[in-house]
This record gives C-alpha cells, structure tokens and sequence, in this order.
C-alpha cells in the first residue's frame, strides 16, 4: 500500500505488509458485497486479494521460513533492520509480529474459500504460518501468552500481550479446525480463548 504526504504531492519510499494485509481484507469485503450485484467485478477484487496473499504469504513468507517480513523499500526489497532503534512502534514494529502471522493464515484460506478452483498452496501456507506463529510465538519468554514481536532469531523483542494477537490466534485456530476437521486446531482456540479470557 501507499502513503501520500497531505498535499498528495509526495509518495513515501515505504511498503508494508501491515498496509496489505488490511487491504486484502478490505478487498475481500468489497467483493462479498458485490458478489449479488456485480459478480464480474467481485472475482476481480478476489484475484487481486488472491495476487496480494500470493507475493507476501507464498513468496516473502514461504521464502523465510514462515518469517513474514513487515517492511519494505517501494522495490519490494525487505527491510529487516526497519524501525530497530524504535521496536514497540504502534504501525510499524521492529521484527516479526505474531499477531499477522495468525491473521495472513485466517486471510489465506478465506481466500482459498471465495477463489474457484483455489491453488493448493493456500491451505498449505496456512497452516505452515499458524504452525510457525503457534510454536515460535507461544510463551517465547517463558510466560504463557503471544509478545507482540519476535527477532529473527524467535527471541521477543517487544513481550506486551496485546489482545488483538491472542483474538487472531482463536480466529485461525478455529478457521483451521472447520477446513481440515483437526482437533488441534480446536484444542488451541480453546486453550487460548481461556488465557485471553483469565
């Protein structure tokens, strides 16, 4: 995504996977609200949501291990060090957030769900995400709960429990457990809804 100064003058050197995460979201809900009325225009905005999951989850992802970077230059050349000397930023984070791990995994396969005849590296990547942002995010530290961000190494660079990373989680877990029919998906929404709720 993009960002214009106020005069719309200047365009920032900067792309986000946190902007185009919001956006496939955003895409996705416009074509279901078209899907009755203008079904030619709605595939259109789900193939661009398809294009989007595709360059971040089944490219800069899959490419790092389940590592998904958020920051890059507007070549699309990852931004590792971004923001080390500010890490607890509120919109752009140092590292890797676990919270987007978990919603890019729910966004893959509700695109998987609105896409005929959908590749099956959707569900696929899915799952190796949710798997990656499960294992490596869950008490990182030693304490139960997800940090907001990890190092590139799975070290918590900022530990803070945000309520929204545990309410991504449940949401995956429990998209995953309907798609596959596997009870560890279920047993994990449980278990976290718990500890969001205590």
């Amino acid at each position: 995504m993009y960002k214009w100064d106020r005069a719309w003058t200047t365009l920032s050197g900067y792309r986000g996977a946190n902007a185009n995460m919001h956006g496939v979201e955003a895409t996705l809900a416009a074509a279901d609200a078209l899907a009755g009325s203008e079904p030619g225009r709605a595939a259109a905005l789900r193939g661009q949501a398809l294009r989007s999951t595709e360059r971040l989850v089944h490219g800069f992802a899959r490419e790092r291990v389940w590592r998904l970077p958020e920051h890059y230059t507007d070549g699309w050349e990852p931004l590792p060090e971004h923001n080390r000397d500010r890490p607890a930023d509120p919109f752009r984070p140092y590292g890797v957030t676990v919270g987007h791990q978990f919603e890019w995994a729910r966004l893959a396969l509700h695109v998987r769900a609105v896409t005929d005849d959908p590749p099956g590296w959707l569900l696929d990547d899915a799952v190796a995400l949710f798997d990656a942002a499960a294992e490596r995010g869950w008490a990182a530290d030693g304490h139960d709960g997800f940090p907001y961000t990890l190092d590139r190494d799975d070290r918590p660079v900022v530990g803070a429990r945000m309520h929204w990373v545990v309410c991504e989680a449940v949401a995956a877990a429990g998209v995953l457990a309907e798609v596959t029919g596997e009870q560890r998906y279920r047993d994990l929404a449980f278990r976290w809804r718990a500890h969001g709720e205590q």
